[in-house]
């Protein structure tokens, strides 16, 4: 009776991971490299402005990637504000203009060995936000171009962190002070 016991106390665990794990992937279905924030992007012009909003970080999001509590708290507001301004708008933002139907990405690994290098393709803003990130953070950019540009309409401070994207744009504005 005991061994059955455990075998069904085993099972109900096994399904509460199986069903864990699906919910997670259901929800990203873009991996976390250039081609995948790539797909994303152009996925994003379409999408509903739920879909949009789901990409507003938690609090714990951003304790993930600050380095410690006072700027994820300052990244977590400045993120709200942002996000309350999507009510006004009824189609995503995230869209290039007419023509600007390629997708550049860039990327920018802190505490990496080329963060000088990939940090230059970033707003300059970003240099001092930067040093109040957790190592090990990628951030990435994406911009629709007209086909052979390389500048056009830019988004970013987009982070995979917590098994999920977050996007906070302009993301260093947070920390101006």
């Amino acid at each position: 009776m005991r061994k059955l016991h455990y075998k069904i106390n085993f099972l109900l665990l096994a399904l509460v991971v199986a069903a864990s794990a699906c919910k997670s992937q259901s929800q990203n279905k873009y991996p976390n490299t250039k081609q995948g924030v790539a797909q994303m992007a152009k996925a994003l012009g379409k999408a509903p402005m739920s879909d949009i909003k789901k990409l507003a970080p938690t609090m714990e999001d951003c304790k993930a990637i600050m380095k410690n509590e006072e700027d994820a708290q300052k990244l977590y507001e400045y993120s709200e504000k942002g996000y309350k301004e999507l009510d006004k708008m009824s189609e995503s933002p995230i869209r290039g203009k007419e023509g600007q139907i390629e997708v550049l990405v860039d990327q920018l690994t802190v505490g990496g060995k080329n963060v000088s290098e990939e940090s230059q393709e970033f707003p300059g803003g970003y240099t001092k936000a930067i040093d109040k990130m957790n190592k090990g953070i990628v951030m990435y950019q994406f911009s629709f171009v007209e086909p052979g540009e390389t500048r056009g309409r830019r988004f970013d401070g987009l982070v995979y962190v917590n098994n999920k994207w977050v996007l906070v744009p302009k993301f260093w504005r947070a920390f101006r002070n």
